[in-house]
């Protein structure tokens, strides 16, 4: 096991980096990335996913702190953190990520997506019945335009 904040890997050890709902999970996401940055060798790929703040999932999140998480005294870091994977997880948008991705990557791309629940954001039973009279094209669009995952790639120059 190894700390990514400090990889223990020489500089330019790896062609391709993987990163899957991994590195939101950390204080220190920029530094991560700064560590990806050096363990890629020139021409190298990134790929790596991150919680979407423009989400529908955040969207939510937000509107039940505003319901409930405001009037006991929580923050929205708390409110948010209490509807992901992991006790600790920072949300990004396209923009301030691809800033930071491209300040150690070139040809940086960011592209939202998400599952049924983003486009439809309802009870399963009730999405169920929409879903079916919804076109599967349709359904990608509104999932991927409201989606609660980040997916970034960039080339190491």
């Amino acid at each position: 096991m190894m700390d990514a904040v400090e990889m223990d890997f020489p500089d330019e050890s790896f062609d391709f980096v993987w990163s899957w709902g991994v590195i939101h999970h950390s204080a220190q996401t920029v530094q991560i990335i700064k560590q990806i940055s050096r363990v890629l060798r020139p021409g190298g790929e990134v790929r790596l996913m991150v919680y979407n703040l423009d989400g529908m999932s955040a969207y939510l999140a937000l509107l039940s702190w505003f319901f409930h998480g405001f009037w006991r005294g929580k923050s929205i870091d708390e409110t948010l953190w209490s509807k992901t994977d992991g006790f600790m997880a920072r949300y990004f948008t396209k923009d301030i990520l691809s800033d930071i991705m491209s300040a150690f990557f070139q040809n940086v791309t960011a592209q939202s997506f998400g599952q049924d629940v983003d486009a439809v954001p309802l009870p399963r039973q009730l999405r169920g019945l929409l879903l079916r009279a919804m076109s599967d094209e349709r359904l990608a669009a509104l999932s991927n335009r409201r989606g609660g995952f980040l997916f970034m790639t960039g080339q190491k120059p």
